[in-house]
């Protein structure tokens, strides 16, 4: 019996004395496969890391070029609008000079009508004037309906007065009379007449100077 233990003994020794090496390797795979698992685990976790923000990044590129887009498309429709508004703003201040000495102009032919068509005067001025200041006004300035309204009355009233004394002219005539002169007591209200024309005439250029320096104040500058 005990030489069967001490034969059982012997040959477990020899057997660890040989083995020593294979339980080496094993230890030894055992740290590399360790090594090596947290090695790919903080790789795939960095590459993980590493996409996201390589898709953040993509997203936050698509987002900028999205908003350049946008802010161009703003910034092109603005520059139309300014420069439209820009281009409308000149002609108004051209055309306000134009209306303004036109309806000057044709407060003042009146008194030029008055002595061609009642004394027989050869005068020569544009009768077209009030109608140009009317056609000016109804254009570019509809700020202007009331004043203009009551520059209109006023040129009415007097071309009345003065279809009056034309027709006392021609009753004149008709009764044989061959150098008929005007009646005094007609004559007297013509500048009661013009005094009206004169001061919607005043309203409307006060008007206008209002306009005119808003304008000046108000206008964009092109868009650069």
């Amino acid at each position: 019996m005990d030489d069967i233990q001490a034969l059982a003994s012997a040959i477990s020794s020899e057997t660890l004395s040989r083995s020593w090496p294979y339980f080496l390797s094993i230890g030894l795979l055992t740290l590399v496969s360790g090594a090596v698992g947290a090695f790919l685990s903080s790789y795939f976790g960095r590459r993980g890391e590493h996409k996201a923000i390589a898709a953040d990044f993509n997203l936050i590129k698509q987002q900028l070029k999205d908003t350049t887009e946008i802010t161009e498309s703003i910034r092109g429709k603005l520059d139309h609008t300014l420069n439209r508004r820009h281009a409308i703003e000149t002609l108004r201040r051209e055309k306000l000079e134009c209306y303004v000495a036109k309806a000057i102009e044709a407060s003042e032919n009146l008194s030029r009508e008055m002595n061609e068509k009642l004394f027989n005067s050869k005068v020569d001025y544009d009768k077209s004037a009030f109608s140009t200041a009317t056609m000016l006004q109804k254009l570019y300035f509809p700020e202007f309906d009331q004043v203009h309204a009551q520059f209109q009355i006023a040129h009415a009233e007097f071309q009345k007065w003065l279809v009056e004394g034309m027709k006392y002219l021609v009753d004149q005539r008709s009764q044989g009379v061959p150098l008929p002169i005007p009646n005094a007591a007609h004559l007297d209200r013509y500048s009661e007449y013009y005094q009206e024309v004169l001061r919607a005439l005043t309203a409307l250029e006060e008007a206008a100077r209002d306009l005119g320096r808003q304008l000046i104040q108000d206008d964009p500058a092109p868009f650069t």
